[in-house]
């Protein structure tokens, strides 16, 4: 994985990247960032389950599992939210980072039954696809 190659990440994070790089648009060092967090919970016994909003194909969430399962603790629940149906309609107070129009954006993806923006078609979705990887 030559993204993962660029950074230094613990071995531990570069063995989950290796399992869910291909299943998040996130890049490496903010799967990093989640790797420390999702530890430092853990580590430090906060209470409480782990959430991703905006799954996409669930790498985030598969990242939070194996390093969870990592620890050998599987007693949190982690909960998935998202559309499944692609981008919802921008607000026109939602800009890209960049100041790209997402309204634009969201116009030229859409189809007929969902929004191309961000869509994980059917088959590729975390409660289909990634979970049977774990």
């Amino acid at each position: 994985m030559s993204q993962a190659a660029k950074y230094a990440v613990c071995p531990e994070l570069y063995a989950i990247l290796q399992q869910v790089h291909k299943e998040t648009m996130v890049d490496v060092p903010r799967l990093d960032n989640l790797h420390k967090s999702v530890s430092y919970a853990m580590d430090a016994h906060l209470p409480g389950a782990f959430v991703e909003c905006g799954v996409w194909r669930g790498g985030c969430s598969m990242l939070m599992a194996l390093t969870a399962m990592a620890r050998g603790d599987c007693s949190r629940d982690i909960y998935l939210y998202d559309t499944f149906a692609g981008m919802t309609e921008p607000t026109p107070e939602d800009q890209g980072f960049n100041g790209k129009d997402a309204a634009r954006t969201w116009r030229e993806q859409q189809r007929e039954d969902h929004n191309e923006w961000c869509y994980a078609p059917p088959g590729t979705r975390p409660t289909e696809h990634a979970q049977n990887r774990l």
